[in-house]
């Protein structure tokens, strides 16, 4: 299989800067127009239905007045602490909201010892959002959501919230880093940089990398690093080192941007977000492990009554323009070259001299590597049905390889949203085509063709992986 990269760019990355200092963005005429807690002689009316006439901000009854420095009478054995409550009159009005017990299926960590809905029960394969600081914090300033997956099959639980971000201590750079609901609210903050949040980029595609859109002078150097999410190759930058790049995003999900940039005087500025990578319609991805680089197939099937690798399959003999050609016809309306991506090399795919981006159609197929490998439906129909599969087709390094085992994972996203992550299955093959198949899951599209449920698809209490023979039966 090879690689096909199915890719629209779409910038979106909206920051919103509260002032809450001298010098942190307030209007020209220096006041900022009256925001709640900006430190002036404010005049607002009761802002926070406290009972108090907010004619200060200071004298507001609510401010915190603990010993730990935490909003909300948060105690010491909170390891959330917010040492910057109350600088500089921005009163924080965001509540810890700390308890004492988990409570099941919120997505929060309660409790505040570091978990998501631990001991909680679960459907094996599902994922949900969570957020793995502070419950009341969630979604304020520079706090963001990452994502958990249940596992297992006899005793499935949540595994540990992954990715989004959650407090930092405050620093001097445009964004609200405690999640307290102030900018900047530290001493003599005049910040030179604008770290953005987060932004929102299409999968198979290269994101750009610019420090002048964070730094307003001419940085003398940039150092970027990026963490990618699960099944990613993660290349990295094109050039670590240079101030304005690119990165490929090979797969959907949360990628993390960290990048130092040193001034022109001299001084040193690091910021932190994250880029959401969301595509649309239908999109399955797969990746493995193992000892070799080897050949490992994704296929998708329209759920009518037949077998594997004829044209009901989507897979690399007929939807790609790598093997035989692109062949199969589902009905569905091709997407408009103007909304296709770039195809990655090699991929064997030219969308402008087509005119158009078929559906469904296999980004790239991998003969010699570890995927991931992507299927993608831009335009489903309302309640389509479909199956996933995975075929092992060749090991020792693919092409012919001979024998050998590996471990994959298969994604499933629907309207940009993750709504499933299955495997590692263990899968074998003795090579040539003459592997195992594992049945992965069921597909069922919502009314609106976007939304859907995913229902795993499981044998002899774990996956259904079965051996070659078996490639005639659904």
């Amino acid at each position: 299989m090879q690689h096909a990269s199915c890719w629209r760019l779409v910038a979106l990355c909206s920051l919103v800067l509260v002032a809450c200092a001298p010098g942190s963005r307030g209007d020209d005429d220096g006041d900022d127009d009256d925001v709640v807690g900006d430190g002036d002689a404010d005049t607002d009316a009761d802002d926070d239905a406290d009972g108090d006439s907010d004619a200060d901000a200071d004298s507001d009854a609510d401010a915190d007045t603990d010993a730990d420095g935490g909003p909300g009478g948060v105690d010491g054995g909170n390891p959330y602490v917010d040492p910057d409550a109350g600088v500089l009159g921005c009163e924080s009005e965001v509540e810890d909201g700390c308890g004492d017990e988990e409570v099941c299926d919120d997505q929060l960590d309660n409790d505040c010892n570091g978990q998501v809905d631990e001991g909680c029960t679960c459907e094996n394969g599902t994922s949900q959002p969570c957020f793995r600081g502070p419950p009341g914090r969630r979604n304020v300033g520079g706090c963001l959501d990452g994502m958990q997956v249940c596992h297992g099959f006899e005793f499935p639980e949540w595994t540990e919230c992954e990715g989004g971000a959650t407090t930092e201590p405050e620093v001097c750079d445009g964004k609200d880093n405690d999640c307290n609901g102030c900018v900047d609210d530290i001493e003599d903050c005049q910040p030179q940089i604008t770290c953005p949040v987060d932004d929102v980029a299409p999968p198979l595609q290269d994101y750009v990398l610019d420090a002048s859109t964070m730094y307003e002078g001419t940085p003398d150097s940039c150092t970027w690093e990026v963490d990618c999410p699960l099944g990613s190759a993660c290349p990295g930058p094109a050039d670590a080192n240079d101030c304005s790049t690119t990165v490929y995003l090979d797969v959907s999900g949360d990628y993390t941007v960290h990048v130092t940039i040193v001034g022109e005087n001299g001084e040193e500025f690091e910021c932190t977000y994250i880029v959401h990578v969301i595509g649309n319609g239908l999109r399955v991805e797969l990746s493995w492990d193992g000892p070799d680089s080897d050949d490992v197939d994704l296929h998708l099937h329209r759920n009518v009554d037949s077998g594997w690798f004829d044209d009901d399959d989507c897979f690399y003999a007929n939807c790609t323009e790598t093997y035989t050609g692109y062949s199969i016809d589902w009905g569905y309306a091709e997407t408009a070259v103007e909304d296709c991506p770039e195809p990655p090399p090699g991929s064997g795919w030219n969308y402008v001299a087509r005119g158009s981006c078929p559906n469904p159609r296999l980004d790239i197929d991998d003969v010699q590597g570890f995927g991931p490998e992507n299927i993608n439906l831009d335009n489903p129909a309302p309640f389509d049905e479909f199956r996933v599969m995975v075929h092992y087709y060749d090991g020792g390094g693919g092409i012919f390889g001979g024998p050998a085992d590996a471990e994959a994972t298969v994604r499933v996203y629907c309207g940009g949203a993750l709504k499933g992550q299955f495997g590692p299955a263990a899968i074998e093959t003795q090579g040539a085509g003459v592997g195992d198949l594992w049945r992965v899951v069921d597909i069922v599209m919502d009314a609106a063709g976007q939304d859907c449920d995913v229902t795993l698809i499981e044998r002899n209490d774990g996956f259904d992986v079965r051996g070659n023979g078996t490639r005639n039966t659904f």
